[in-house]
């Protein structure tokens, strides 16, 4: 299952899941339990809120394609996994949306336009 596309009630039952699982050692548990704590936020704060006000704000703007938003959530929730830093997940995808950023279109100027 793919977390990045689960829902938050989903991602809460996999890490009861985890929590309950008695093969896994609790240093184990920590790991997974930070990662799919970011990926729980990830999937509020990029998805949800942070695609409404995007998508406000663009007005005439492009949007941004479906798999810029997995490279954001997998930034997140990779570093971190990788780092044991939630510090460490924001920069990772905040640097992955600033470089993933829709190109606005140029608007071409019109015969009444002075052009300098």
């Amino acid at each position: 299952m793919c977390l990045l596309f689960a829902d938050d009630l989903q991602i809460v039952q996999i890490e009861n899941n985890i929590i309950k699982d008695s093969n896994l050692l609790n240093e184990e548990k920590v790991i997974i339990l930070k990662g799919s704590s970011v990926a729980r936020h990830t999937v509020d704060l990029w998805l949800n809120k942070h695609y409404e006000i995007e998508k406000s704000t663009l007005g005439e703007k492009r949007k941004r394609k479906w798999w810029t938003w997995l490279l954001i959530g997998g930034a997140d929730v990779g570093a971190a996994w990788a780092s044991g830093k939630i510090s460490d997940a924001v920069t990772a995808s905040k640097f992955i949306h600033d470089i993933t950023a829709p190109v606005n279109k140029v608007i071409s100027p019109t015969p009444d336009t002075e052009i300098k």
